[in-house]
């Protein structure tokens, strides 16, 4: 991995810090230290939670530590030195006049040029199209109440210190929160891009209710298979900062001011009070991150809780979860199944609180006089696929019965081919768990 790392400084000391064209679209320096930021993140946080004994490579030794500096280092460079800011702008108007630019990042054909530091460039000319807004409108992809309840409220506070918030109901659970969670879950009164009316909650296209939006955009024809032209941003500032603060935080030596220059911009962009540096660690977090340790553990939960959301379905949640070493979190056995909305009873439901019926529950036979209002993918028979964590009530759950559990001595390293070990004369060993088979 220190390999790794000195290829990543040759190729930011050989390209330019911008390029005389399309830029975006192109790897630059910042882009190789922000990849660099990335890599050695991983590295250093994953050696921490692995116990990797320290190393010595070329008089140089490596380490947790080591890695981790050369994350914080390698972001707070593009910090200092490149003039990338956080995208803030409403051009769309996605949801009318209400300010919603993380939802609008997101859906933007062209690649955003303040926030983005490396984009693939997508354009039907060029044959380069992909399915993101077809899978996430059609298909049941679904948040979980876990994922939901690391969002604050956007005084700062977090959702347990609410009254009852274990029984919060879909409609409540977004009055006051960090607006993030509107513009990447659909919410009560969500007008989809190019429509005038909001949208009630399809129930087709969710399994437990909290139905995905980020990256949906329904201009015809990207709502279609293989269509969209949205550009796709690979390497974001945002995802720098968060880099930056957990980088720092690890190594116990995030300070109000990196807080200021990295987390709270974020914040501040979504709409979210403004972190003081922790001193305290959230229970709640605690909860959901029992291996995190460390002198700044209330600031690494903290930064933990800002990456989780704001870096939702950009590809890094498992990789996070398996270099903190809390893999068994992506098993449904270890959840009791993947939960979403709280139903407090059986039977009918307005999700949206507009006065039309838009949904409804039930076990057994069907019930006779379900409202017209409801439609037909909207009725919901439980106790197969889909079931509640009591019997007529409780959180909507999928996989409940699923008994997998994951070999937490194993799996988090994958098996080593045998023609590699055989190239390496043996030099190279099987990783623990694996046996070798000559296939």
């Amino acid at each position: 991995m220190k390999k790794v790392l000195d290829d990543l400084d040759s190729a930011a000391v050989m390209l330019p810090d911008k390029w005389s064209s399309d830029p975006v679209y192109h790897v630059s320096r910042p882009a190789a230290l922000a990849f660099k930021s990335r890599v050695a993140l991983f590295e250093g946080t994953f050696r921490k939670y692995h116990s990797i004994p320290d190393e010595t490579v070329e008089d140089v030794t490596v380490s947790a530590e080591y890695f981790l500096d050369q994350a914080a280092d390698a972001a707070k460079e593009i910090m200092d030195n490149y003039s990338f800011s956080l995208y803030n702008k409403n051009a769309a108007k996605l949801q009318g006049e209400t300010p919603v630019p993380y939802r609008e990042y997101f859906t933007l054909k062209n690649a955003e040029t303040s926030e983005t530091i490396l984009s693939t460039r997508c354009n039907a000319d060029l044959k380069v199209t992909h399915s993101l807004q077809f899978n996430n409108n059609s298909a049941r992809v679904s948040a979980t109440r876990r994922f939901v309840n690391h969002y604050l409220f956007a005084d700062g506070t977090p959702v347990q210190d609410r009254q009852n918030w274990e029984t919060m109901e879909y409609y409540d659970q977004f009055v006051g929160r960090d607006p993030r969670m509107a513009q990447t879950i659909q919410a009560p009164g969500y007008i989809a891009e190019g429509e005038t009316e909001p949208q009630s909650l399809p129930w087709e296209r969710t399994d437990v209710g909290y139905r995905v939006i980020k990256y949906i955009c329904n201009q015809t024809p990207y709502d279609q298979g293989s269509k969209s032209e949205t550009d796709h941003p690979l390497i974001r500032y945002a995802e720098v900062l968060l880099n930056y603060a957990e980088a720092k935080a690890e190594l116990g030596e995030l300070t109000q001011e990196d807080i200021n220059n990295s987390i709270n911009l974020i914040r501040q962009r979504a709409g979210v009070a403004d972190l003081t540096l922790p001193s305290t660690a959230d229970a709640l977090m605690a909860e959901y991150y029992p291996n995190a340790s460390g002198d700044q553990l209330a600031a690494i939960l903290e930064v933990r809780r800002e990456r989780t959301v704001e870096l939702f379905i950009e590809g890094f949640r498992q990789w996070d979860l398996l270099r903190w070493k809390e893999g068994k979190w992506l098993t449904p056995k270890a959840n009791g199944g993947f939960t979403g909305i709280y139903l407090p009873a059986l039977g009918e439901y307005d999700f949206d609180k507009n006065g039309v019926p838009d949904a409804y529950f039930y076990k057994g036979a069907k019930p006779e006089g379900i409202s017209k209002d409801i439609p037909t993918t909207s009725i919901k028979k439980l106790g197969m696929e889909i079931t509640l964590t009591s019997k007529e009530s409780g959180y909507l759950t999928v996989y409940a019965t699923e008994n997998y559990v994951r070999n937490e001595e194993t799996a988090y390293l994958w098996p080593i081919p045998l023609s590699q070990i055989q190239a390496t004369g043996g030099a190279l060993t099987q990783n623990p768990g694996y046996d070798d088979i000559d296939r």
